[in-house]
C-alpha cells in the first residue's frame, strides 16, 4: 500500500497487492486494485488476475473469457503464456469440458515443449476417464521434468483410486518431505499440508494442526475455511464444519467440489433434501469429480433410500 502511494501508475505493484488481498481473504479490495491494474496495463498478468477473481465470485464463464484474453495477450512459446493456457484448461476441467481442457494442454505442449504442467493436465484428464495406467505414466513423466509436489500429490490420489492405498500413501508421504523442504526454505505450506493429511492420509489431527496455523494468519481466506470445513466433516463435527463452510461460501464460488462438500455437510446437518440437491448440482457441473469425498456423495445420491426422502 505504501508502494502504491509512491508509484501510483505502476501496474505491477497493484498485481502484488491484489495477490496479497486474495491470500488474506479480502476479495473486495482485490477487485478494486485489479481494476486499477487492468486500466494501467491490460495484459496477460492483469487479465489472469481478473479471471481468478471472477472464478472466486462464481462467474465461471466470465473467468474463462478473461483467461482467453490473457492467453491472447501472451507470446506463444513463453512459460507465462503456457501457464496461462494450462490455467484456462483447468477452468474447462471444472466445467467437465474435458475436450476443451485437453485442447489447451496440447496447444501448450506444442508451443512450449515438455511443459510439465500441461503434461500433468493430460494426466488429470486420463484419470477422469478412469484410464489410470495412462494417468500414472503421465504424472511420472511430469514429475521427471520438474519435482513439483502437486504432480506427486495427484499421482498419490490416482493410486488410491485404483485401490493401491499402499503406493498412494508412499507417494503422499514423499510429498510431505517435499513440502517440508519448501517450509525450511521459508515458504508457507501449512494449507497444502492440511489438505494432504485430510484428503490422502486420513490423518485429521495432523490436518487440523496445520489448518489452524494457517487460519490464525488469514481467517477470512475461503480456501483455508474450506479446508477446515472438510476436516471437521471428516471428524463428524458437523456444526463446526458448517461454521467454516459459511465463510468458505461467502463469495458464492461455483466450484463443483465445494458445492459437493456443502451438500454433504447440509445432508449430515439434517437438510437431506437440500443436501442431495446440491450434490446433484455439483455432479451436473462436473461429473468427473474424483476425490474420495465425492465417492461418498455418489453413494448418498445413488442410494435407493435417498429417492424416498
Amino acid at each position: 500500500e505504501e508502494a502504491v502511494k509512491q508509484k501510483p501508475e505502476n501496474a505491477e505493484i497493484y498485481g502484488v497487492l491484489c495477490d496479497a488481498y486474495v491470500e488474506l481473504g479480502q476479495y473486495d479490495k482485490a477487485v478494486t486494485v485489479v481494476d486499477k491494474m487492468v486500466s494501467l496495463r491490460p495484459d496477460l498478468r492483469s487479465y489472469s488476475r481478473v479471471s481468478y477473481l471472477r472464478e472466486i465470485y462464481g462467474d465461471n464463464n466470465g473467468a474463462i473469457e478473461a483467461m482467453i484474453m490473457a492467453v491472447k495477450a501472451g507470446m506463444p512459446g513463453l512459460e507465462q503464456t503456457a501457464w496461462t493456457r494450462v490455467t484456462l484448461g483447468k477452468l474447462y476441467e471444472k466445467k467437465g469440458d474435458l475436450a476443451n481442457a485437453d485442447l489447451q494442454y496440447n496447444i501448450a505442449l506444442d508451443q512450449t515443449k515438455h511443459y510439465a504442467f500441461a503434461v500433468a493436465g493430460l494426466a488429470r484428464i486420463q484419470a477422469y476417464k478412469k484410464n489410470y495406467k495412462e494417468a500414472i505414466t503421465l504424472y511420472q513423466k511430469s514429475a521427471d521434468i520438474i519435482p513439483e509436489f502437486s504432480f506427486t500429490e495427484e499421482l498419490a490420489n490416482v493410486y488410491i483410486l485404483t485401490g493401491d492405498k499402499e503406493k498412494g500413501k508412499k507417494e503422499a508421504e514423499s510429498v510431505i518431505g517435499m513440502l517440508k523442504e519448501d517450509s525450511d526454505a521459508g515458504h508457507a505450506v501449512d494449507l497444502e499440508l492440511a489438505n494432504l493429511y485430510a484428503k490422502l492420509l486420513n490423518n485429521n489431527d495432523k490436518a487440523l494442526e496445520h489448518a489452524e496455523i494457517e487460519y490464525k494468519k488469514r481467517p477470512e481466506n475461503i480456501d483455508v475455511n474450506r479446508c477446515l470445513a472438510l476436516i471437521y466433516y471428516r471428524k463428524n463435527e458437523i456444526n463446526k464444519a458448517a461454521e467454516y463452510l459459511k465463510v468458505a461460501n461467502k463469495t458464492n464460488r461455483q466450484d463443483p467440489e465445494l458445492i459437493c462438500l456443502t451438500g454433504l455437510i447440509n445432508y449430515k446437518a439434517g437438510d437431506k433434501k437440500g443436501g442431495v440437491e446440491l450434490i446433484n448440482k455439483s455432479f451436473k457441473m462436473n461429473p468427473y469429480q474424483d476425490e474420495e469425498i465425492t465417492q461418498e456423495a455418489k453413494q448418498i445420491v445413488e442410494s435407493p433410500l435417498t429417492s424416498l426422502k
